[in-house]
């Protein structure tokens, strides 16, 4: 016996969806993590549109990662230097003291 049946989007969403817009690009993860793309244009123009959009907030989000990834090397670096300040500073450290 196998287990449950993996869930896939229903015909009648997308024939909702090819309906009420313009055309879509539909992307989804399905249960065995693996991407399930559903596209429909009415025409090249939609087609070129939401092609050049795609193309747009790719990189844009491309861009917010990255700089979300530099933050976080820098901060962590931040915390690495006040954590090094931290130590040079600790009391009783009388190893620069001339006796």
């Amino acid at each position: 016996m196998s287990g449950p049946k993996p869930f896939k989007l229903p015909k009648a969403f997308i024939n909702q969806l090819e309906e009420f817009t313009n055309g879509f690009h539909l992307v989804v993860v399905n249960s065995k993590n693996e991407f399930e793309t559903y596209v429909w244009y009415p025409d090249a123009v939609a087609e070129m549109a939401l092609l050049n959009y795609l193309d747009i907030q790719s990189t844009a989000t491309q861009e917010v990662i990255r700089q979300q990834s530099i933050d976080r090397v820098m901060e962590s670096e931040d915390i690495i230097l006040e954590e090094d300040e931290d130590e040079e500073e600790k009391p009783g450290d009388n190893s620069d003291t001339a006796i």
